[in-house]
């Protein structure tokens, strides 16, 4: 699980599959968190969280069955690097599972800029032509992509959770109460906090485009 944040998924992951997770995260805080959550959890004894980054992961060549990266990889400069590693440590026949948030049609070029400054996003991870060539030259096989758009945020609507509308009214404050916030938070977490929740509303207008890829990897040099 890469960029595994406090190993929640990972968690998930453990329970649903009854599998061992390797859960990697670069952010001191998350691993502390991570810990702390591990040790209380039933499925604790499954996961392993190590400090790392997808650019260098701390785990042996071909030792592993799937790579798990769930909307982080806005934030990686080297994407080339990134899923090498990925492959590297994937074992013949492995995959990887990749959630990740793309541009819409429809974000606009200063919606862009506000977006991804607030997000330490890089733009070019947001076109999805761009990461689907990575992936190949990375030696991965596009086996499946699912495009969710807004299906996950409406579902979120419906189910009672109101994940959307919840940022929604966020965004609203955000604006309504700009000059005070922005004192308040800071600069930065302002800029953070209104980016984080126009995330979401983004997602349910087609501003931003959620998909799911399955990537299958095959090691030529380990070909039978």
């Amino acid at each position: 699980d890469i960029g595994a944040r406090d190993a929640r998924h990972s968690l998930e992951l453990a329970a649903r599959l009854g599998c061992r997770v390797v859960a990697v995260d670069p952010v001191e805080g998350n691993i502390r968190n991570g810990v702390e959550l591990i040790a209380d959890h039933d499925q604790g004894d499954r996961v392993e969280l190590k400090p790392g980054r997808i650019e260098d992961i701390p785990v042996a060549d071909g030792t592993v069955d799937l790579v798990f990266s769930r909307d982080m990889l806005i934030h990686i400069s080297d994407i080339a690097k990134a899923l090498a590693e990925c492959a590297r440590v994937l074992r013949p026949g492995g995959a990887m599972v990749v959630h990740q948030t793309f541009a819409g049609t429809r974000l606009e070029p200063l919606e862009a800029a506000e977006l991804y400054g607030g997000l330490a996003a890089v733009a070019d991870r947001m076109e999805p032509s761009g990461f689907e060539e990575a992936a190949l030259t990375a030696g991965f096989t596009v086996e499946s992509c699912d495009v969710v758009g807004s299906e996950w945020r409406e579902a979120w609507e419906e189910d009672g959770s109101r994940r959307t509308s919840l940022q929604l009214l966020q965004v609203a404050r955000l604006i309504r109460a700009e000059d005070d916030l922005r004192k308040e938070l800071g600069e930065v977490n302002y800029r953070i906090e209104l980016a984080n929740a126009l995330w979401g509303v983004y997602q349910m207008i087609g501003k931003l485009e959620p998909r799911v890829y399955v990537l299958s990897y095959i090691d030529d040099s380990k070909k039978i």
